[in-house]
């Protein structure tokens, strides 16, 4: 995270919503595989939820060399995550 763009998706297990966006972002991947992206269960790692100030879930935490510059909520189609992507690499 501190070295590249990187992308953290926080998710439950029995999310729906966290279910389709993983998928989205799994399928996002294959097709770009120089993106960074990882996922971490807010049950089952509570200390970085709690220092993250994660709330809900879906989150979506975009970091740039360490730090966190963009937050999002929610499900994002292919679309927005490409979108952030191509932001990034401005």
């Amino acid at each position: 995270i501190k070295k590249e763009n990187s992308t953290v998706i926080f998710y439950n297990k029995w999310c729906p919503v966290c279910k389709m966006l993983i998928f989205t972002f799994e399928e996002y991947c294959e097709e770009h595989p120089d993106i960074n992206v990882g996922k971490v269960c807010i049950s089952e790692i509570k200390d970085l939820t709690e220092y993250l100030n994660i709330k809900s879930t879906p989150t979506i935490l975009i970091f740039n060399k360490g730090e966190v510059i963009e937050k999002r909520h929610g499900m994002l189609e292919y679309d927005e995550i490409d979108e952030i992507f191509l932001s990034l690499s401005r």
